[in-house]
């Protein structure tokens, strides 16, 4: 019995050992999947999951007509820095990394991180290849993940002031567009401190944006519009009311925009915070009289 035991502490141990063999170490990309023309981004490259990491050598590609690079970073795992050294040429972005003598990492975090900068219009993709290894040399199984972008002048952002002590406006904008058919959209505002009080269509290329709304929640309008209109402009102007003192935050999600001929346009999309402040006092009163002198005795009423 004691000897059966054994054995199947033993086997339970290898097929433990096997199974955490198996277990690939994940690379993927975190960045955004739309991008403005003129704008910077930053793309880490996520490890998940790696076990005694000793080295990486992998390549980047990406497209050099929609994206340059301007700075690559050195990454982290459980807070032991990963250094790089890196080569770039004709989107490729070659990547070395090992740690120092034999040391080793093991957990998640990230590799590297490379700001880009948006140059161009259109779609592509930044994919990733390579291999790790283990103080020995061994290689680490991996999988590796790229992501798809599109990069885009149009912008669609919400307008408001920077600060306001009183009734304000606020503006979803929409820029560098070409023949907008219709635009579906939420638009979340803090009801908090803030109180919706008038909704009106937009003006697109000096054409009428035809908005209609519902309240799909205290905070938040569901915005329908249909157009015919090029250029810049906006899609709906808003009216509010402060009710307190604080930081609101307007954003837009749940986008969808077509053309005249119901094809899809994409827009990097900008949301915005302002700080409102309390009304001041406002003093209630009248006196007696009108325009006194330092001679007269003042009445106040009220």
């Amino acid at each position: 019995m004691k000897k059966e035991i054994i054995i199947l502490l033993f086997l339970f141990g290898m097929a433990s050992a096997m199974m955490a063999e198996g277990e690939n170490a994940e690379i993927s990309l975190s960045a955004p999947s739309v991008v403005a023309v003129g704008k910077e981004i930053s793309v880490s490259i996520l490890v998940h999951n790696v076990s005694n990491l000793n080295a990486a050598n992998y390549s980047i590609h990406y497209n050099s007509s929609l994206l340059q690079i301007l700075h690559i970073s050195n990454g982290s795992i459980n807070g032991t820095e990963l250094p790089c050294i890196s080569v770039t040429e004709d989107g490729v972005c070659r990547v070395v990394q090992q740690m120092e003598g034999l040391n080793v990492v093991s957990g998640s975090g990230y590799l590297v991180n490379i700001t880009f900068s948006c140059t161009g219009e259109g779609a592509g993709a930044i994919t990733i290849t390579g291999n790790l290894s283990n103080a020995g040399g061994d290689e680490i199984p991996a999988t590796w993940c790229g992501v798809n972008i599109t990069a885009t002048s149009i912008l669609l952002y919400v307008d408001v002031p920077d600060a306001s002590g009183g009734n304000f406006s606020a503006f979803v904008r929409m820029t560098n567009v070409s023949t907008l058919g219709g635009i579906n959209l939420d638009f979340t505002y803090d009801s908090t401190i803030l109180s919706l009080s008038n909704v009106e269509n937009g003006i697109m290329g000096g054409k009428e944006v035809n908005i209609s709304y519902t309240h799909v929640s205290e905070n938040t309008l569901r915005i329908v519009g249909i157009t015919n209109a090029s250029g810049n402009g906006s899609i709906v102007k808003m009216e509010f009311t402060p009710t307190s003192a604080g930081i609101a935050s307007f954003n837009i999600t749940n986008v969808t925009i077509s053309d005249a001929e119901a094809q899809p346009i994409v827009a990097y999309i900008e949301n915005k915070s302002m700080l409102v402040q309390s009304n001041p006092p406002v003093a209630q009163f009248t006196h007696e009289p009108a325009s006194p002198t330092d001679l007269d005795t003042v009445w106040f009423n009220g």
